[in-house]
């Protein structure tokens, strides 16, 4: 595998019990603190205690919280700011990721940008509320950065090294789409150096068990602002696991209708539904010991 550091990958290779949980309740201000210390990355990269395991959780786990919270603001029609302060946050999700050691610099301007984007009652409201997370113990085992790198690697060779219109269906697929995101990323600059990659992430709240959405929730500006973008790119649809594939199906019928086409690749990072399992559909040649069952997995000490 690649030396890929992302926070996910770090964070699941220093684990080393069954108490890590998704489970969170703190505001946006607060997880920015977190990530502003700045020597957040440097105590991480550098130590190999388990007494860090905090540490750890916070630095993996807060990027995704902050689109999260970004989402909530956006759909929350705060504002025509509340869009641009969405896609500040995703790039700047996605750099930590890709760029973790500089972290602490990311958050500091991110927040700035924020005080200057928006009013101060606005502010206030997306720094303030808390940002909830439940206890997901089958997300976060399907939020596997081994998986994340197979999965990346094979895209990599069904999208045929274009470039990509990522979709991450949220919340859960959030976590991992930056990992598979960064890594497919990656290995189109490392296979094309002289090449700027023109790959888009791009996270769409569907939750169709806790918040009873029918469909993806984007509005008519997002909508128009994809279509804008979308181009020649390869359209991929992703959530961290499928359960029935249900969801799936209906996202996928839903982003056909929107861009109408046909050849979206829709997978997710864990899929005992073989439609949307990228590996079987595509039968690509694998390393077996990145793919354990997720029963096995969730019991398994490997990873926590």
């Amino acid at each position: 595998m690649t030396n890929h550091n992302s926070p996910l990958s770090l964070f699941f290779s220093k684990i080393k019990n069954n108490n890590i949980t998704l489970e969170y309740c703190n505001t946006l201000d607060d997880i920015f603190e977190d990530l502003k210390q700045p020597k957040i990355s440097k105590y991480i990269f550098n130590s190999n205690s388990s007494n860090n395991t905090k540490r750890n959780v916070n630095f993996a786990f807060h990027p995704p919280r902050i689109i999260r919270k970004l989402l909530e603001f956006k759909l929350g029609e705060y504002s025509e700011n509340a869009l641009e302060c969405l896609n500040l946050g995703i790039e700047s999700a996605l750099e930590i990721y890709q760029n973790p050691k500089n972290t602490s610099n990311i958050i500091t301007e991110l927040d700035l940008t924020f005080k200057e984007t928006l009013s101060t009652f606005e502010y206030a409201k997306l720094m303030y509320t808390f940002v909830n997370q439940e206890s997901d113990r089958i997300s976060l085992s399907a939020s596997n950065p081994k998986l994340s790198y197979q999965n990346s690697q094979t895209l990599f060779n069904v999208a045929k090294q274009s470039d990509i219109l990522f979709i991450a269906l949220g919340y859960g697929g959030i976590k991992p789409g930056l990992d598979v995101f960064s890594h497919y990323v990656k290995t189109q600059k490392k296979q094309n150096p002289q090449l700027d990659s023109n790959s888009v992430f791009y996270p769409v709240r569907f939750s169709r068990f806790k918040l009873e959405e029918k469909e993806p929730n984007l509005s008519l500006q997002e909508i128009l602002n994809l279509e804008s973008i979308v181009d020649n790119k390869q359209i991929v649809i992703f959530d961290e696991e499928t359960g029935t594939g249900l969801t799936m199906d209906l996202a996928k019928s839903y982003f056909e209708t929107v861009f109408g086409r046909k050849d979206l690749i829709c997978f997710a990072n864990d899929s005992s539904v073989d439609e949307y399992n990228l590996n079987k559909k595509y039968a690509v040649e694998k390393d077996i010991s990145f793919r354990l069952p997720l029963k096995k997995l969730i019991k398994s000490k490997l990873f926590f």
